[in-house]
């Protein structure tokens, strides 16, 4: 199980929020074009939806862009009924994943 940074009370005592495990596919994170090519949305739609809190994602770089990831974008898709580009996504995720760092 993967738990977050944010913790709830519990019967008086606090305990870390638990979260099932992911796939490694879902936790690739997409930039905003990408998104945006996946929901067939524009950019600029993505970041409006980012800043009124109804798509998770976080700020990236020197520039600040917005990465989210691949089961937050699901997670949006479905409870706002947008269409994913399945082919599209998994582009992305095949790319990403080709030019990840390798880990020691």
């Amino acid at each position: 199980m993967i738990c977050s940074s944010q913790s709830t009370k519990t019967n008086g005592a606090y305990a870390p929020e638990v979260y099932p495990p992911m796939s490694p596919q879902e936790l690739h994170e997409l930039n905003t074009p990408q998104v945006a090519g996946v929901l067939g949305l524009t950019e600029q739609s993505i970041r409006n939806h980012v800043h009124a809190g109804r798509l998770t994602a976080r700020r990236h770089g020197v520039r600040r862009y917005y990465r989210v990831r691949v089961a937050d974008l699901r997670a949006f898709a479905d409870r706002y009924n947008y269409p994913l580009d399945e082919t599209l996504l998994a582009c992305f995720v095949a790319e990403t994943s080709t030019h990840a760092p390798a880990r020691a």
